[in-house]
Order: structure tokens, then sequence, then C-alpha cells
């Protein structure tokens, strides 16, 4: 099928060539202006940052294990494979639904008046 399209199974987004591996650099953008003085631990934006990457390490996960179970189906129990798409498609369902959350309370804040 060209172009992009979802499979609800794995949650992962693929291309005609295989999914898309988001790569961190992009995620450098929600870091925040660093201060003169930071407190210690993280911050919010790397935090949500490293929940992005997990989300995508375990999407990859997903997919690496589903391509090596059809290339070599010896080499991967069939409970691995859905073990690895289950947690993929709940960790994307999750990530979904708090963006979904966050994104109905950004817009209540800005109408409200």
């Amino acid at each position: 099928m060209p172009g992009f399209y979802n499979t609800f199974t794995s949650g992962l987004f693929r291309h005609k060539t295989g999914p898309v591996e988001v790569q961190p650099k992009y995620f450098e953008r929600l870091k925040f202006k660093k201060m003169k003085e930071q407190p210690k631990g993280l911050g919010f934006g790397e935090m949500l940052a490293g929940a992005l990457n997990g989300v995508n390490d375990t999407q990859m996960n997903a997919y690496r294990l589903t391509e090596q179970f059809m290339t070599e189906p010896g080499s991967v129990d069939v409970h691995d494979v859905t073990l690895g798409t289950a947690k993929a498609n709940l960790s994307l369902s999750i990530t979904k639904a708090l963006f979904d959350r966050a994104l109905r309370a950004y817009k209540e804040i800005i109408n409200m008046r």
C-alpha cells in the first residue's frame, strides 16, 4: 500500500519501505532554554523527550520482533512477538490519550476569559 498507513495491531507507523524511526535530535526542540540555576534532576522537557523515546523504542522493538519472526520463524517465540506488539500498542494508546487530554486542557485554558 503506497504512502503512510497505521497498523492498529502493532501501533507502528509504516512507510512502504518499513517503519519510520524517530531520531532523538527531533526531540531537542522540546528542551527549554537553560536558566542560570537549573534544579537538580530532569526538567519537564527532558522527561517528555525521554518518554517519547521510550514509546519509539517499544514500537521499533515490536517491529524488529515481527520482522525476525517473518524471516526466521524458529529464532523467535510467537509469544514474544505477541507481547511486544501488545506493549507497543498499549504504550501508543496511552501516549495518544495523554496527548489528547493535554490538548483539551490547553484549549480550555485558551478559551477561558
